[in-house]
């Protein structure tokens, strides 16, 4: 049973690595090595095979360039153009960040919940949440873009916001039960569909930023909404989480289930938030799609 409190004999440690250059690599370092060295023997093959596509949907302003070709956009112009759109950008960005909020918040913090309130060991933990969210944060992120893929066809322009304002709304039961179920069990096969629906907007916010700006704004555009998801997201997500806890939940009052009020009462409040905003945000997107089209070369 998954709630037998005991370290896994899988998790031994390993010796660290002396590198030339970059000295000592420690257990947990390596880590990083194993999953990114693969990634560096698919450059060659990309930039051997992979040509630059012939760029389209180019801003009007830069109708002086040659064809298929874009100039560098001043920052003032990507802004006028956001201040243009500000309703969509605005319920986009932060729409799709509270989920992220409350999906980091929850990554955080969750390993030190199911240690305080269901004695569960780390390595425990680890194996059993690792497992399910390499999986099903996985799919989850292949099937928002899949739905979203199949109401596009359907004629639903709005079809990755509308993707992720499902997935929020849908997300409720699970995530309102299991901070607060006593079976450690029942908790984290909660959490199956908890990580599954936190996955499927992951990829539909960047890409809904793409569809909707010219083609030569598209990078300044998506570095912003990135740094709005990663301020409110990694960065504050589990700062008031730690917060709630440590301030409102405290140990004196709550014991060690305050941090389960915590978890219910941050994912909780981002997701009413979430919803509302991507909610209004299908109908802004329609309207800054009719405007895309107005102002860029067709």
């Amino acid at each position: 049973m998954w709630s037998e409190a005991r370290p896994s004999p899988i998790i031994r440690e390993t010796a660290a690595w002396n590198l030339p250059i970059l000295g000592t690599v420690e257990p947990w370092q390596k880590v990083f090595f194993l999953v990114g060295l693969p990634g560096m023997l698919v450059v060659p093959v990309l930039l051997l095979t992979v040509r630059e596509p012939l760029r389209k949907g180019l801003w009007k302003r830069s109708g002086s360039a040659p064809e298929g070709q874009s100039v560098s956009i001043p920052p003032a112009e990507v802004f006028l153009y956001m201040r243009q759109n500000w309703k969509t950008i605005l319920t986009h960005n932060i729409g799709f960040a509270l989920l992220a909020f409350s999906g980091l918040g929850t990554t955080a913090w969750l390993p030190e919940m199911f240690r305080r309130v269901h004695g569960w060991e780390m390595g425990q933990f680890g194996l059993v949440f690792g497992s399910i969210f390499a999986f099903f944060g996985a799919l989850g992120i292949f099937s928002g873009g899949y739905f979203a893929d199949r109401l596009s066809q359907r004629g639903y322009a709005d079809a990755k916001i509308r993707v992720g304002f499902l997935a929020a709304w849908i997300w409720f039961p699970a995530g309102i039960v299991f901070p607060l179920v006593d079976d450690s069990n029942l908790a984290m096969l909660l959490i199956v569909p908890v990580v599954f629906m936190a996955g499927m907007p992951g990829a539909l916010g960047a890409a809904s930023i793409q569809e909707m700006m010219p083609n030569n704004m598209r990078g300044q555009a998506s570095a912003i909404y990135l740094l709005v998801v990663n301020m409110l997201g990694l960065a504050l997500g589990p700062l008031i989480l730690a917060m709630l806890t440590d301030y409102i939940f405290t140990d004196e009052a709550y014991g060690v289930e305050g941090i389960r009020y915590s978890l219910l009462s941050l994912t909780v409040t981002a997701h009413v938030i979430s919803t509302l905003l991507l909610w209004k945000c299908m109908g802004h997107f329609q309207d800054s799609m009719d405007h895309l089209r107005r102002t860029i070369e067709q």
